[in-house]
């Protein structure tokens, strides 16, 4: 998986189309899933400049960067937050948190709710916003344990973008980049 996303980012920035098609299968999809192919990939996301796929790299490395999921399947989807599947969570009220801003009371000298680095996901319950006090929302993380956070420390993870990897031909390609959450 190292290998792809390396290889997708130094044939970007190099502006080498060849190489950079080479890790997307033949009918990768793109756009809202409706384009598929080398010839959509280059209309939405080749610029004629200097720096020919800069638009694409920098949404690349922001859709990766918050971490990808593998599926039953093996696929990875990216980023992590699109294979969240509780039937009663709305992707748009999915958050990140900043880290040590969670507590167990609305207010900041409440006892902190420690959260490992890879559970920073919460669900913020819609019901709850506006019955807190001012600033503060209430949250929940993934195994249910309710907690408080500030609202500036809470940033929306629902993305523009999403990525699905998988194997094809014996190596990772790119199957999707798609806009929606």
């Amino acid at each position: 998986m190292q290998r792809l996303l390396t290889g997708i980012r130094s044939a970007a920035r190099a502006g080498d189309q060849e190489a950079l098609l080479g890790w997307f299968a033949s009918d990768a999809v793109f756009s809202f899933g409706s384009e598929s192919g080398s010839q959509a990939f280059l209309e939405l996301w080749k610029d004629k400049e200097s720096r020919p796929f800069a638009r694409f790299l920098s949404t690349f490395d922001e859709v990766i960067a918050p971490g990808g999921t593998r599926t039953a399947s093996g696929d990875m989807h990216f980023p992590f937050h699109t294979r969240i599947t509780a039937e009663d969570v709305d992707p748009y009220f999915v958050m990140h948190v900043r880290n040590g801003a969670l507590r167990a009371a609305p207010t900041p000298t409440a006892a902190p709710v420690p959260i490992a680095p890879l559970v920073t996901v919460l669900c913020v319950d819609p019901a709850c916003l506006s019955s807190e006090p001012p600033g503060w929302r209430r949250v929940r993380l993934q195994d249910g344990t309710p907690a408080y956070a500030p609202a500036e420390a809470l940033s929306p993870v629902v993305s523009e973008y999403r990525l699905v990897v998988g194997r094809r031909d014996g190596r990772y390609r790119v199957l999707a980049f798609v806009a929606g959450d």
